[in-house]
């Protein structure tokens, strides 16, 4: 359960949820200014850093596969077997 606290001008605030410190890669020691935001924000941080690694790791097989291209045909299926 997290524990919540109000701001003095009203937001509620949160400790910073573990998914996000497991997103961030960082222990909750080094996640603590984390509780400056919301749940509501953490949620959206969260699911940004989500959707930007997902991003990122597709650019990354675009690029491994535009490299295959440019591989010797019969060493194509050796070089995307070395990159799966």
């Amino acid at each position: 359960m997290l524990a919540t606290f109000t701001t003095s001008y009203g937001a509620t605030m949160a400790e910073p949820k573990p998914e996000l410190l497991q997103a961030l890669g960082v222990t909750a020691s080094e996640g603590a200014y984390l509780s400056a935001l919301t749940a509501a924000q953490q949620d959206t941080l969260i699911s940004t850093i989500e959707q930007t690694s997902q991003q990122h790791h597709d650019e990354i097989m675009q690029a491994m596969e535009n490299a295959a291209n440019n591989v010797p045909r019969l060493l194509r299926g050796t070089f995307r077997k070395l990159f799966q």
